[in-house]
């Protein structure tokens, strides 16, 4: 009966000690979070121009010229 005693109250220091490691682990995802989303802030404009040239660069090499979209009668549903 003693070492049931025992047992029950090291399960409960280790549930408390599990329950403490996740609110210490949440707080420092949120610290990192917000830590990695303050550096993407601090980008220049010369850096976003470059970067949507880039893009732009990249969709002209990835679409076709000869690419004519025509719109259709259908429904969009796909109805007759």
């Amino acid at each position: 009966m003693i070492f049931l005693r025992y047992l029950l109250l090291a399960v409960c220091f280790g549930a408390a000690l599990v329950a403490a490691a996740t609110v210490v682990l949440d707080i420092y995802m949120a610290f990192e979070l917000d830590r990695m989303l303050k550096r993407g802030e601090k980008r220049t404009a010369a850096d976003a121009s470059s970067e949507k040239a880039n893009a732009e660069t990249i969709g002209q090499m990835l679409t076709p010229a000869a690419t004519v979209v025509t719109p259709t009668a259908c429904s969009p549903r796909g109805d007759r």
